[in-house]
């Protein structure tokens, strides 16, 4: 392959979804704009697997690292590159952004030109997110995915979006403002320079590593979210448009734990130790709430939600056990989790039209809820990425050896699952427990 091409691969990955947008501003025609988004999803999809092709396995470190002097008064830079943490979330961005594009091809007729140019300009600040070599481009990047995700929720929300993008928001921007704190304390910690690379090279003192990896924690608590700060999700998600749901749990959750492996880790190591064993309880905790409160959800939207807090209990637990399998299973989770959402409203797009579409409300208050589902939902392999990514995290972690609850959440975690497609696709035999009166008709 062209060596030119190569070196600039990541560049232009991340050009093609903002050269979409520039394009779709030109475009009257709402088909042809659909078709521009499609394009430029599609391109970048394709981009990420030559990405994925070139990339050496072999190697440790940074790949296809791009330097550009941007600041050079403040050591600012454009500066990017991959490597085996970012490359599968830069593949899990571009292949979900394409399935967000088609979800909403007929889903949205009004304002279709903004919302298309909102997944464009989510996926390629994404895509700076998880390659940015420069602190400064990662947090201004960081602050632009809040952009478009609140636009998509009071634009094209349910009818409860003006108050779940409120606190979307308030979330976001007080995570953001814990975020640059930590940014500018690192930043004069480090010896004034934004360089990742750099300054995970760095040694600090016990008090500079405490409160600055405080700072980083509670940023990305918010952002994946952990237990307590997880109450802006299930309003957020529920009332998302779908594509917006799917970036939303697919993508979006994802940078907290991502934080956690590039920051976190490598250049705390010894506040990592310190902080461990409050996060382990946070996270288990998380797993369980996330998991009982979605048992009780009658909203399939917030069902993912509420599992999604689980789900991100499993990532933060794998992290902070400090060993290769529990990072391994924590990079797994966070790339399976990423492809659930997709894989889960991918039967409602195909069965259900209309204002309906979506959401979803569970109900047996009918025989039969929606003929069709079981064949859209053994027609995907969801439940078999599901089990895959508990049994590596759950089978890796040294220290459940000796506790019994690792054989509660071995055996009682699959049946969420199979609770939640029960209730769906089969109705309940106690139907006066399980009928959602307030539930719309399903369609005939």
């Amino acid at each position: 392959m062209n060596v030119i091409f190569t070196e600039h691969l990541l560049s232009v990955m991340i050009a093609i979804p903002f050269l979409g947008i520039a394009i779709i501003a030109c475009v009257q025609d709402q088909e042809w704009i659909r078709r521009v988004a499609l394009g430029s999803t599609m391109g970048d999809a394709v981009l990420s697997l030559v990405l994925l092709k070139e990339f050496d396995f072999s190697m440790q470190g940074m790949q296809f690292v791009e330097r550009l002097a941007w600041m050079p008064t403040f050591n600012i830079q454009y500066a990017v590159g991959v490597d085996g943490i970012s490359l599968l979330l830069v593949l899990l961005t571009t292949l979900l952004c394409p399935f967000c594009v088609l979800c909403s091809w007929n889903a949205i007729t009004t304002r279709v030109r903004s919302f298309m140019a909102m997944i464009l300009l989510v996926e390629g600040a994404m895509i700076v997110v998880f390659t940015a070599l420069d602190l400064f481009l990662f947090f201004m990047l960081w602050e632009v995915t809040m952009i478009p995700m609140y636009f998509m929720i009071i634009l094209w929300g349910g009818p409860q979006r003006i108050a779940a993008g409120i606190k979307f928001v308030l979330y976001s921007l007080s995570g953001s403002l814990i975020l640059l704190l930590a940014i500018l304390g690192l930043y004069v910690e480090g010896g004034r320079t934004f360089d990742i690379l750099v300054l995970a090279e760095q040694t600090y003192s016990p008090d500079a590593q405490f409160w600055i990896f405080l700072a980083f924690f509670l940023a990305f608590a918010i952002k994946l979210p952990m237990l307590p700060f997880h109450t802006w999700l299930p309003d957020a998600h529920s009332e998302a448009p779908t594509a917006g749901s799917v970036i939303l749990a697919g993508v979006l959750l994802k940078m907290g734990g991502y934080g956690f492996l590039r920051f976190c880790l490598p250049m705390f190591p010894e506040a990592s130790v310190t902080f461990a064993p409050f996060i382990l309880w946070l996270s288990v905790a998380g797993i369980l709430y996330g998991g009982y409160m979605a048992l009780a959800q009658s909203d399939l939207k917030k069902l993912v939600a509420y599992s999604s807090i689980s789900h991100m209990g499993f990532v933060t637990l794998g992290i902070f056990v400090f060993n290769n399998h529990g990072i391994q299973g924590a990079i797994l989770q966070m790339v399976n989790h990423g492809l659930r959402p997709a894989l889960s409203f991918w039967p409602l797009v195909n069965c259900m039209t209309g204002p309906i579409a979506g959401r979803f409300k569970i109900t047996v208050a009918y025989r039969n809820p929606c003929p069709g589902l079981w064949r859209s939902f053994v027609s995907f392999p969801w439940p078999h990425l599901d089990c895959r990514e508990r049994a590596t995290l759950l089978e890796n972690f040294w220290f459940w050896s000796e506790h019994p609850l690792k054989v509660i959440l071995w055996f009682c975690c699959p049946w969420e699952e199979l609770f939640w497609l029960q209730r769906i696709c089969s109705g309940c035999c106690n139907e006066s427990f399980w009928v959602n009166p307030k539930a719309p008709p399903f369609p005939n």
